[in-house]
């Protein structure tokens, strides 16, 4: 295991831990950018493409991640008895309504939460204003106003916590998640190569999944060379974001860490690869309409969020330890976005003509009044 003692005796518990997240934070803003890697455009793909790049990088990723993170766990280099949903009580209930409000949000605001941060550090001062919305919706629900609709769902379908573990529940252990993790990375890198997504991009596409292994191994190896109980986690977006806001609102109320480190990294990370390849880019909503649009999907995404217990990339992160309420939160996520896009897939102006041509045939000289407004 990896000795972090000196780091801890130089900087302290906080200070090391704030650090770790530094370090996941800042490869991960600069393989996220790289990669464009993006639940929602993979979504987007299969829902009104032919192309399957995109789906094929988000597949790498995850069985990349799957594959890394089960060999840390099989040879005990992942605390998996420090990871706080892995040893709680699931929650169906909220893994199903939060992975579709999350996926329909994600869809509304044209990008998940990791997206958004990833293209703030580009710039796009858009994409600022939504991850500030998520975060302080991720705030409400946590420990304001929101928090008793999200415990009365959460609360609503429980398992037992012996149902935590989904490859425990059919007797499987880190060997049977290698062979899962494989699968899909075969399959990724199988889509990716068909789509010509070869290269630079590809590589940092299955770099983000090992760059979430390494959150999980790094944070372990500190929580066993500090004085105070640490949390074992790894790159996350949703609580992470509310812990960040309370810092910002009340900086008594929350202590620092790893989420500290974490999300002004990948700000940092983003912004050098941005730099390096010339995409720096100022951008602002085009229209009121948009900017609603994008309000109301940063808001789903900050409350499904947190009914999920994490985002589309924490949510993924927990899904490569097997955790049964992420990888149905997960399946929920795909399905609430498929389902929003092809509602969104039904323009406005599609609807207008729709109802132009029902004028036409009922009220001739109706129709022809508005023709001529």
């Amino acid at each position: 295991m990896l000795d972090l003692t000196p780091l801890t005796d130089q900087l302290g518990d906080a200070g090391a831990a704030i650090l770790v997240g530094a370090v996941v934070g800042a490869l991960f803003g600069i393989l996220a950018q790289q990669s464009r890697f993006c639940l929602r455009a993979a979504v987007h793909e299969v829902s009104r493409t032919d192309d399957r790049g995109s789906l094929g990088l988000w597949l790498a990723a995850f069985g990349a991640a799957i594959v890394v993170t089960q060999a840390l766990v099989g040879a005990d280099l992942i605390d998996t008895f420090a990871v706080r949903p892995l040893n709680e009580a699931p929650s169906l209930s909220g893994a199903l309504v939060g992975g579709l409000l999350f996926g329909a949000g994600m869809m509304l605001a044209n990008g998940c939460a990791s997206r958004h941060l990833v293209l703030a550090g580009t710039g796009n001062l858009r994409a600022v204003a939504v991850f500030a919305l998520f975060a302080l919706t991720a705030v409400a629900t946590i420990s304001g106003p929101l928090a008793p609709v999200q415990q009365a769902i959460a609360g609503a379908w429980r398992l037992d916590q012996s149902a935590g573990h989904a490859l425990a529940v059919v007797g499987q252990g880190p060997a049977a998640g290698i062979v899962i993790g494989l699968a899909l990375l075969a399959a990724g890198l199988w889509l990716a190569y068909r789509a010509n997504h070869t290269g630079l991009r590809l590589m940092a596409g299955v770099g983000v999944g090992l760059v979430i292994a390494l959150g999980w191994f790094l944070t372990t190896a500190l929580s066993r060379h500090t004085f105070e109980p640490t949390q074992v986690e790894s790159a996350a977006f949703t609580a992470p974001g509310a812990h960040v806001a309370t810092l910002f609102m009340a900086p008594g109320d929350a202590a620092l860490g790893f989420d500290t480190g974490f999300l002004p990294a990948v700000l940092i990370g983003a912004f050098t690869a941005a730099a390096l390849s010339r995409e720096v880019q100022i951008a602002w909503f085009p229209s009121v309409a948009v900017a609603l649009r994008y309000a109301v999907g940063a808001i789903l995404m900050g409350f499904g969020g947190v009914l999920a217990i994490g985002c589309s990339v924490g949510g993924l992160a927990n899904a490569t330890l097997m955790i049964t309420a992420s990888i149905l939160a997960l399946a929920a996520m795909w399905a609430g976005a498929l389902a929003a896009d092809r509602l969104m897939g039904v323009s406005w102006q599609s609807l207008l003509d729709g109802y132009r041509a029902h004028a036409a045939r009922t009220q001739p000289g109706l129709i022809a009044h508005h023709v001529g407004d």
